[in-house]
């Protein structure tokens, strides 16, 4: 039988005082019980109409266990050399070469990217002053996976693993250099940004740069293709060197 509940045990507590008072009746005894006072007495008769209060008890308060302190996250490691594409990070590590911002990829890409603007420096230093006002001052060079890509409002230049990967091909070594200087003539919006202005820039500054004809040529079909002429490139090389020299 478990506990009474509070409602039951106050029943049974006036039912037992009642019952005594009945008993203490019967037997003639009319005076309060036996060594109780007057005072006592009307103590019991007003217990007896009050309704039945539970005691009450303070709250204990519960001690909340202090949290540990969390263990500091350990910096990821680098890919090991000639480790593959496919794990290489994205977003991590950030790089600076010369005021260009390079985000991710393994030292390799990092190691590549910095060949190819020295070269740009040294032998399109028109180019290379273009790619410094609208890439390093205010966007970046980043790693990801897929294609490569140019986000020209902002500066910002995605070299994909796929070109990275197909520039990695016997005969192909220059395809890399290709796809940087298409990418960033993307982001020459003085000059001209668009994919024909991009694919003839791969075609003129690759000659200049003594890229395998195969990928120079290439580049200028693509342009052609497109409407572009040597004519257009000329208005767009004029316009290009007014804005870096102002």
């Amino acid at each position: 039988m478990g506990p009474l509940q509070p409602e039951a045990s106050r029943y049974r507590m006036k039912k037992l005082l009642l019952t005594s008072l009945l008993l203490t009746l019967a037997l003639g005894q009319a005076q309060p019980l036996k060594g109780a006072s007057s005072e006592e007495s009307r103590k019991l008769r007003m217990y007896l109409r009050l309704p039945y209060q539970a005691p009450t008890s303070k709250p204990s308060t519960v001690t909340k266990p202090k949290p540990k302190p969390s263990k500091p996250k350990s910096k990821p490691k680098p890919p090991a050399a000639g480790s593959s594409t496919d794990s290489w990070p994205i977003g991590y590590p950030t790089r600076y070469y010369d005021g260009f911002k390079i985000v991710g990829g393994a030292q390799e890409f990092f190691d590549a990217v910095v060949v190819n603007l020295k070269r740009m420096e040294k032998e399109t230093p028109i180019f290379y002053k273009m790619a410094k006002k609208k890439i390093a001052g205010r966007g970046h060079i980043h790693w990801n996976k897929g294609g490569s890509k140019a986000f020209c409002p902002l500066g910002k230049i995605t070299l994909g693993q796929r070109d990275w990967d197909f520039h990695k091909r016997r005969g192909c070594h220059d395809w890399f250099l290709i796809t940087m200087i298409h990418e960033f003539q993307h982001c020459n919006i003085p000059g001209d940004e668009d994919e024909g202005g991009a694919s003839w820039a791969g075609h003129y500054y690759g000659e200049i740069m003594k890229c395998r004809k195969f990928f120079t040529n290439y580049s200028k079909r693509l342009a052609v293709k497109r409407g572009y002429s040597n004519t257009k490139w000329q208005d767009q090389l004029r316009r290009t060197k007014a804005y870096v020299n102002k």
